[in-house]
């Protein structure tokens, strides 16, 4: 094996041994979403682990394409009919990958729960560095505010109004679900549920 293969071979294990470490150390903590607590986290995962596949089953099959050039022994080269069967192939499984992507991104992004369902109120409104809490009754009445820390029944569906008085923020629990834009002058909504009793860490995933 010559030098040029060798180094080849080293540095692919070295990238290897570096991803594989940062993805273990990056599944673990309060704030991981493996760390799943209600039906929306369960989806958010399940949409990454397919996502994930498909991406993972990409980057191979282009890293094959990259690195055949190394191993290849015949001298012969390629005609461009064959360059351009490959090209229109890459295309055609591009589109149908890009399609399911979309199509799958849709079916676990919809509302886990129906707005029939009987929910809990509950508004937050991003400060520039602290959330403000804010928790209604049935009738829409204010019950009282709060900073930072929000407490939800377990097994209840919790539809929280998402506003910001300064700059664009992004709500997120992991545990619980994805994230949502906190845009100024907009509403959003965005609902969740603990199945479980625990702590569950959130945070602002916006350069705010």
């Amino acid at each position: 094996m010559n030098a040029k293969k060798l180094n080849l071979i080293k540095t692919l294990k070295l990238i290897s041994e570096t991803a594989v470490l940062f993805l273990l150390t990056s599944c673990q903590g309060q704030q991981s979403i493996f760390n799943q607590a209600g039906p929306e986290s369960v989806a958010v995962i399940k949409l990454w682990w397919i996502l994930f596949g498909v991406s993972s089953f990409v980057f191979i099959i282009v890293f094959l394409f990259l690195i055949f050039p190394f191993f290849k022994t015949s001298k012969n080269t390629p005609k461009n009919s064959d360059l351009n069967s490959w090209f229109y192939a890459g295309i055609i499984a591009t589109i149908f990958i890009l399609i399911g992507i979309v199509f799958t991104t849709f079916k676990f992004s919809s509302n886990f729960i129906s707005f029939r369902n009987e929910h809990i109120d509950i508004e937050i409104v991003g400060k520039r560095w602290w959330w403000e809490v804010i928790y209604y009754n049935n009738r829409g009445e204010v019950l009282f505010k709060t900073a930072n820390e929000i407490h939800i029944p377990v097994g209840k569906a919790v539809r929280f109004r998402l506003s910001t008085d300064n700059v664009i923020h992004s709500f997120w629990i992991p545990a619980l679900g994805g994230k949502a834009d906190m845009t100024p002058g907009h509403i959003n909504h965005l609902w969740l549920q603990s199945d479980k009793v625990g702590v569950f860490r959130g945070q602002c995933a916006e350069y705010c």
